[in-house]
């Protein structure tokens, strides 16, 4: 009986159905990639390959069940379009254009699932559409977790690689033993001469730099043993005496490859200290845990932890200790504290150490300015988070300057919550005035990701990339709602908006100024204080309203930095010179000389020059052009024709010495006719095509000929009627003291007085 009820139950569960298994499906964003993580409770068989929207994934048991409820929870919908399960053990992708897919095991069991940005490699396995056997019945090799190991041999070789290290690069092949079948070693061979084009294409030029290294003494060779010995026998030696089975030897690289290789710098550091990085001027590096924000703050609620941390400070008879000092200050920066770091370091005699670091780091938490050349500052290109504290604390660096963007955006990826969402908007406008767009979408993509509500603060981001990239409308109507909602982004967010409305040339009503005038004063003693007031006196300088613009420059915040407040000014001038409006222009020109001449914006200087030429006023345009125009030629030009409106010919001509074009020969035959030189000055006005004024030379040098030719009708009258230029002979009949001559004479002194009448009336508003 009891023989029958065991039968029965281990029936019932050789029949009962696979509990299901769930698993579910995780994800993660990175700079060119999005990933899928599926953890299998137990290793099984799959394959991967092309659908008509993307890919499908296809396990070889069905039990299993995905859970896709948080697949888009860190990841945006840019790459990975949409997640599915159509059928049992099955996930479908749906795929963005320009992506393709590939999948891997990390450790048996743990399935990856990466799209990419890009193109698909030649010979991908992913991208040929998926046969109807199930997985099980797949290639082994299109399942990692159970391809077999394949040995490491040379590609296709030269003649000169056989003869040098044939002898040294053996296969990997395990020899037959009671254990290893001979079918298996034949698989084993057959995987092997299965290869991926690339890597044989790779190994090749690995070879060949190799071989140029050992060429050159930078790698050694290594012989394994005595290379005299025929190549016969050296697999003789090796190959069993017996039929025993025993343990496989570990395959090893260093077993099979007769290469070592070693750089000259970790050769001459052999028993020395380890290696600092070095930035570009030669400082070391600032480590990680020197800037590991994220370490320095527990989940403990803050006032917990700034309590324990101040208890701390004092011991034995009240002596700080500067390691309590570094703890609470750098706890107060994870927390976001800058102004209580500066004020802890100021009030404890104690030194701890970086304290330079930390009081850079606070100014920066603080959108304070750092001091030029602190060693915070000088960290962009080094591979830690420094590099994301000095692209921050750096604000002198331009797009050409070294960074490492990378090392930027892992220091921030490892920020607490509190300091990406704060210095999240500033880093990403960094980003953009350094021309790294790209990586400023991923700083906004990572804000994007984070718990809660974060619209505002993503819509300033987007729209300084609408900026960068010329989209001023769309920007200023992103920046709309955050200036309506009124929060903590609207002051910045009406600052940029005022931005856009200047960049795309939009007018600018009194109404914005008066909120923009109210706004600045506001927040005047704030960190976005000087922005604000800028934004002020350029939105005032738009709308016309030069006097007020002019009197809050002079009202400029304290914190804004001499720097600041020149970029300023000459943006105000700039709106200046540009101003339709001539009597403004010229009243506050004087009005504001002595600012104007202080000026070494040589752009700013030649727009006003410029106008003031066009305005009648020469000497104050050479007086603003300065002696530095003559290292220009748009200067000196200029200068010339300041010089030609003065009646001064010859300085003129010593201003344009050398220049060539269209308007420095103009200059030049202008100033010619004023040193007298009519006749080079027609010369000159002919190759210009200028007819008028080649004529009205020639008229003045007294060349009739010419005049004849180029002159008005009036002149060539005259000059006719006086007898002036060559003409015909005359007719036997009008000899001298005949009565024809008399009437000839007698005409043509009515016309010399008709045409000089004619050119007199044609010169009279001369």
């Amino acid at each position: 009986m009891n023989l029958i009820l065991h039968l029965a139950a281990a029936l019932m569960l050789l029949t009962a159905p696979a509990q299901a298994e769930t698993v579910l499906v995780k994800s993660g964003e990175h700079a060119t990639f999005s990933r899928l993580v599926l953890n299998l409770e137990a290793p099984t068989d799959w394959r991967m390959g092309r659908t008509e929207n993307g890919y499908s994934l296809q396990l070889a048991r069905p039990e299993i069940v995905f859970d896709l409820a948080r697949v888009f929870d860190l990841i945006p919908r840019r790459r990975i379009l949409d997640v599915t399960a159509p059928a049992a053990a099955t996930l479908a992708l749906k795929v963005a254009s320009g992506t393709y897919a590939s999948a891997f095991e990390i450790k048996p069991g743990t399935i990856v699932l990466d799209v990419v940005s890009g193109t698909a490699p030649v010979g991908s396995r992913f991208e040929a559409p998926l046969s109807p056997e199930s997985p099980g019945a797949q290639d082994p090799l299109n399942n990692p977790a159970r391809r077999p190991s394949l040995p490491l041999r040379l590609p296709t070789r030269s003649p000169f690689i056989d003869t040098f290290l044939g002898n040294y690069w053996q296969s990997s092949a395990p020899p037959l033993t009671a254990e290893t079948s001979a079918a298996d070693h034949v698989a084993s061979e057959s995987a092997a001469s299965i290869r991926d084009p690339r890597v044989t294409e790779a190994e090749g030029h690995l070879l060949t730099q190799l071989s140029r290294a050992a060429s050159q003494g930078l790698v050694t060779i290594t012989l394994p043993g005595d290379l005299s010995e025929p190549v016969a026998e050296l697999a003789s030696t090796t190959t069993p005496q017996n039929d025993a089975p025993h343990e496989a030897t570990p395959n090893r690289p260093e077993d099979h490859i007769a290469l070592r290789s070693e750089t000259v710098f970790d050769r001459d550091a052999k028993g020395g200290p380890p290696a600092q990085q070095l930035n570009p001027v030669g400082l070391v590096c600032l480590p990680a845990a020197a800037v590991d924000v994220g370490a320095w703050a527990s989940d403990h609620p803050a006032a917990l932890q700034i309590g324990s941390a101040q208890t701390a400070l004092l011991g034995e008879f009240d002596k700080p200790s500067p390691d309590a000092v570094l703890a609470l200050a750098r706890l107060y920066l994870a927390l976001g504290m800058g102004a209580e770091v500066a004020a802890l370091l100021d009030g404890f005699a104690v030194d701890p150490v970086d304290s330079d670091v930390l009081r850079a780091m606070a100014a920066v938490i603080d959108d304070r300015a750092v001091a030029t050349g602190a060693r915070l500052t000088q960290m962009a290109d080094c591979d830690s988070p420094a590099a994301l504290w000095a692209i921050l604390s750096n604000r002198e660096l331009k797009p050409g300057d070294a960074r490492n963007t990378d090392a930027v955006l892992r220091g921030f990826s490892l920020l607490p919550l509190n300091l990406r969402l704060l210095l999240g908007p500033r880093l990403a406008e960094r980003l953009i005035t350094l021309g790294a767009e790209s990586a400023a979408r991923t700083v906004r993509d990572a804000i994007t990701r984070a718990p809660g509500n974060h619209e505002s603060t993503t819509g300033l981001i987007d729209a300084d990339i609408d900026m960068a990239r010329g989209a001023h409308t769309q920007a200023a109507a992103a920046l709309g709602p955050i200036i309506a909602e009124n929060g903590p982004d609207a002051p910045r967010a009406l600052a940029l908006y005022v931005d856009s409305l200047l960049a795309s040339g939009a007018s600018i009503d009194l109404a914005l100024v008066e909120a923009v005038a109210a706004l600045a004063f506001e927040h005047r003693e704030a960190p976005d204080g000087a922005t604000l007031a800028r934004a002020h006196i350029l939105a005032a300088g738009a709308s016309g309203l030069f006097v007020r613009a002019f009197d809050a420059l002079g009202r400029m915040p304290k914190g804004a930095s001499p720097e600041f407040i020149a970029q300023t000014t000459a943006e105000l001038l700039r709106q200046l010179a540009s101003t339709p409006d001539e009597v403004t222009f010229v009243t506050e020109y004087f009005r504001s000389k002595s600012m104007i001449l202080q000026q070494n914006d040589w752009p700013l200087q030649l727009q006003t020059a410029e106008r003031l030429l066009v305005l009648g006023f020469p000497a104050e345009a050479r007086q603003v052009l300065g002696p530095k125009a003559v290292r220009f030629d748009a200067g000196r030009l200029l200068r010339a024709r300041a010089a030609i409106m003065q009646q001064d010919g010859a300085a003129a001509l010593a201003e344009i010495a050398g220049l060539s074009g269209t308007e420095a020969a103009r200059a030049r035959a202008d100033a010619l006719r004023l040193t007298g030189d009519h006749d080079a000055a027609r010369r000159a006005y002919l190759l210009l095509e200028a007819l008028d004024l080649a004529g009205a030379e020639a008229w003045s040098a007294g060349d009739w000929s010419e005049v004849m030719r180029l002159g008005t009708p009036p002149q060539m009258a005259l000059v006719k009627a006086l007898g002036l230029a060559a003409t015909e002979a005359r007719d036997a009949a009008d000899a001298p003291g005949s009565l024809a001559a008399t009437r000839t004479l007698l005409a043509e002194s009515r016309n010399a007085r008709a045409a000089l009448d004619l050119a007199l009336a044609e010169n009279a508003d001369r």
